[in-house]
């Protein structure tokens, strides 16, 4: 069975690790017949990870998209009115049931928006940034919408011909 200092060297050359942490007192490294089993490491560093920041990234358009559309329709316009549920708010704007519990689903999924039994109200943010009763960031939105979020759907990762002039 390799030494402590092998299994070390080894383990810091392989796998870019400089110190063996321990959990219960034991080191996290098990050996049987000189061979490493890294279940124990991975298990120990798992615990601490997590692909929700990729999957954040990954899945990102979407929420942005869901975003600009509550702005368009005018979600939050509605909302400051005051609470309402999804057949009063299709009332204030005129918008299809299945499009407004969609989108307001959405928004209350991103914080954006409350939801309380069947009634929904803006969230703190969007009452600040989004109603229209503090600095309005829906201008903004609009604009990302309309000119910079098309552009970023023509780029294609490991592009080389030279026709997509985005980048």
């Amino acid at each position: 069975m390799p030494s402590d200092h092998s299994v070390s060297k080894l383990v810091n050359r392989k796998y870019g690790v400089t110190a063996l942490p321990a959990i219960n007192g034991r080191d996290i490294f098990d050996f049987y017949l000189g061979r490493i089993t890294l279940i124990r490491c991975q298990e120990a560093f798992m615990s601490d990870l997590s692909p929700e920041p990729i999957i954040q990234v990954a899945s990102g358009y979407m929420a942005a998209k869901q975003l600009f559309i509550a702005v368009e329709i005018g979600l939050f316009e509605r909302l400051a009115e005051g609470a309402a549920t999804i057949d009063e708010l299709g009332q204030r704007a005129g918008i299809p049931r299945r499009t407004l519990r969609i989108v307001t689903d959405a928004m209350v999924a991103l914080g954006l928006v409350e939801r309380t039994d069947d009634r929904y109200r803006n969230s703190a943010s969007a009452v600040a940034f989004l109603a229209g009763s503090g600095p309005d960031l829906r201008p903004f939105l609009r604009l990302l919408n309309s000119l910079s979020y098309p552009r970023w759907g023509h780029v294609r990762g490991g592009r080389t011909n030279r026709s997509n002039h985005f980048w």
